[in-house]
């Protein structure tokens, strides 16, 4: 099981880039990771955004749980935060809007990343092949 952080800020969210060092390196993705054992989903929310970005989050309310993995719609608890990567986590950062998303590049489980935006009334600009990716006809 996993859980993943959708951090909004100034209708933006934040997007990482894998790292050379984890799988599916260069893929983009909400921060995130695996649950450890008597931790629950939100507190493994809270504490892999905090590894990964050193960011400090609030108002994480589930939005989906899809296939084990957990989806966290979460804000900042300070706006004027630094991000400080964990390199051999993640090696990059975007805050991006989400109709722009698959301009960053290779979007992680994007069929779950259009199906979690979609459900938070985002609207995502899709090209071919993503519509290929998701299921939808074109």
């Amino acid at each position: 099981m996993a859980t993943w952080a959708v951090i909004e800020n100034e209708k933006k969210i934040l997007l990482i880039r894998r790292s050379l060092k984890t799988s599916r390196s260069g893929q983009w993705c909400f921060p995130g990771g695996g649950i450890k054992e008597n931790e629950s989903p939100e507190e493994a929310c809270i504490r892999e955004v905090k590894e990964e970005t050193s960011l400090d989050i609030k108002a994480c309310h589930l939005v989906a749980k899809i296939n084990g993995n957990n989806y966290f719609r979460c804000q900042l608890s300070d706006q004027n935060q630094k991000i400080c990567l964990k390199l051999d986590e993640c090696d990059e950062f975007l805050w991006v809007s989400p109709s722009k998303i698959l301009e960053v590049g290779t979007i992680m489980d994007l069929k779950n990343v259009y199906r979690i935006l979609s459900s938070m009334s985002y609207m995502i600009e899709l090209n071919d092949e993503a519509r290929q990716i998701i299921g939808l006809k074109n």
